[in-house]
């Protein structure tokens, strides 16, 4: 397998990687394993935002404004399509999953950590 350079900033990284799942964030290109995935460009947004924000709790809103945009809003529904085809895509069997649901919340990419995929309390501050 490949190994690419650490990147120390996230949010300037141009070749993101989160277990053996690699983006090449400008081209779209993505393999999970080795093996290469198809994604189109809407995937790659919210991949990537996803990949940046790893073990992070992220709202329906979190990802739609950091990856598509507030001209986005109020089509919050639309994560939970785009998370499912990145499912059908990335977290096949063969591999272990990557995305997670955080009820009442929304998701979580990473490694899974039991205490992570619960609601945690907001706070007032």
């Amino acid at each position: 397998m490949t190994h690419y350079p650490v990147c120390n900033s996230p949010i300037e990284c141009s070749i993101l990687q989160v277990e053996d799942l690699v983006l090449e964030v400008a081209t779209g290109r993505c393999w999970r394993g080795g093996f290469p995935i198809s994604l189109t460009k809407r995937e790659v947004q919210a991949l990537s935002y996803m990949m940046r924000n790893r073990d992070k709790q992220l709202t329906r809103t979190d990802i739609v404004n950091g990856a598509w945009g507030s001209e986005y809003l109020g089509l919050t529904n639309k994560v939970d399509v785009y998370i499912n085809y990145l499912r059908n895509k990335i977290d096949t069997p063969q591999f272990r999953p990557l995305i997670h649901t955080v009820r009442y919340v929304g998701y979580l990419f990473g490694v899974e950590c039991e205490s992570k995929t619960h609601a945690l309390p907001r706070s007032n501050t």
